[in-house]
């Protein structure tokens, strides 16, 4: 979040005036994260409720868990490959 100010002064109109789809490659980038830190709360937040369940309803709750888990792990490598691809194609 403390980068997000200088990319948007400094980084953003540069990247998107030499090529508008890395431009929006690197947004999209943005938004993978978000949902990756989103989907590891979500996990981190069932975990914590199997505590104070059954054995019947924790059972579904791991499944709930392992897969928020996954799908954050998922978006988080699709972010990184895409950062990879607009730091490999740009030079600032």
């Amino acid at each position: 979040m403390a980068l997000h100010d200088g990319y948007r002064a400094r980084i953003r109109q540069k990247l998107f005036l030499a090529s508008p789809s890395l431009g929006w490659l690197f947004e999209r980038k943005q938004h993978l994260a978000v949902g990756a830190v989103m989907l590891a709360v979500a996990g981190a937040a069932i975990t914590l409720l199997l505590r104070r369940t059954d054995e019947a309803t924790a059972r579904e709750l791991r499944r709930g868990a392992a897969l928020a888990w996954a799908a954050s792990a998922a978006l988080a490598l699709a972010a990184a490959i895409a950062s990879m691809v607009v730091g490999g194609r740009m030079r600032f």
